[in-house]
């Protein structure tokens, strides 16, 4: 019977919280995503090229543009903020306003010349870096030797009203494409059949986020005090549950080495659904949380302090528990 009534206490909490902030949510979201943002690719080239040695012999890599724009596509469609305009569509768009992909963009400075109809955001894109990197190791009499792809892609994102720049960037990524262990008589290796898609993947959706942050920021949307909870701007596709972000008071989400200092406090995302996302607050105070707030992922080194750290206080809780 103790049990029956813990689980129903747990899903009523967990359903709370989602509560909380689903008054409306279907109105507001309806209103917030109905006038999707136009984004439309207008070019991607490949200025890079590695040679792999395999057991064959050499195998040049080649990456497929349309399937690495198609990636970033689906991330920012599961947004729901955003509509991608095909290539076909956008080439469409151009020719009756009397423009072309060639001409509309200054290739110096990325500014487009005069507005375009039809599409908000230009998004244009290179593939600047790509090879093999070995690292040998030694154990006793076997060596060991591991290939790993280094895949970079430097974008921008052109705002079609103004012509301005948008974002400027760049993603890299790295990818383990072999392993090798070889002493005396023993020789063996492995190798991945997917690493060119798997380093494509990371890629698009490091660069898809770094988009829609730039056009639409990660924010707080609303503040719960009394349950130490908020709810983030964005859900399914860019947030997963247990994911720790720092927040900043402003805009400037800590780009900039002064912001760097005004950090605010710390979330743990705890769910999230296709539109938003909840958090509890681990570190700081709801006098300075509050509706407005930029968020930014931590990064991977101080994501796993963190863990670290809430793992201790697991046990040290256990430990207080069982009178340890």
């Amino acid at each position: 019977m103790k049990r029956k009534v813990i689980k129903l206490l747990s899903l009523f909490l967990i359903i709370s919280n989602f509560a909380v902030f689903a008054q409306s949510d279907d109105d507001s979201d309806k209103g917030a995503f109905e006038d999707r943002i136009k984004i439309g690719f207008s070019k991607f080239d490949n200025k890079a090229s590695a040679v792999q040695k395999t057991y064959g012999g050499y195998n040049s890599i080649k990456f497929d543009l349309d399937a690495f724009t198609t990636m970033i596509t689906t991330a920012l469609v599961k947004t729901r903020r955003f509509e991608v305009v095909e290539r076909q569509d956008l080439d469409k768009l151009l020719e009756e306003q009397g423009l072309t992909q060639a001409g509309i963009i200054n290739s110096e400075t990325g500014a487009i010349s005069g507005k375009i109809r039809g599409v908000d955001f230009l998004m244009m894109g290179t593939v600047t870096k790509c090879g093999f990197t070995e690292t040998p190791m030694q154990v006793g009499n076997y060596k060991q030797v591991k290939k790993v792809l280094e895949l970079g892609i430097d974008f921008k994102v052109v705002n079609t009203s103004t012509g301005n720049i948008a974002l400027s960037d760049f993603v890299e990524v790295n990818e383990e494409s072999m392993s090798q262990i070889s002493g005396g008589s023993y020789n063996t290796g492995s190798s991945s059949e997917n690493y060119i898609a798997n380093a494509m993947r990371k890629a698009s959706l490091q660069a898809a986020f770094l988009v829609a942050n730039a056009i639409v920021p990660l924010k707080i949307e609303a503040v719960q005090p009394a349950k130490k909870i908020v709810k983030l701007n964005y859900g399914h596709g860019f947030i997963e549950k247990d994911q720790y972000y720092t927040v900043y008071p402003n805009d400037e989400g800590g780009d900039s080495w002064e912001a760097s200092f005004d950090e605010v406090g710390k979330i743990k995302i705890s769910s999230v659904t296709p539109t938003y996302a909840i958090a509890k607050i681990i570190d700081g105070s709801t006098d300075e949380i509050i509706e407005g707030c930029s968020v930014i992922k931590v990064a991977p080194d101080e994501e796993k302090k963190l863990l670290d750290k809430e793992k201790l206080k697991e046990n040290d809780s256990k430990t207080r528990r069982f009178g340890y």
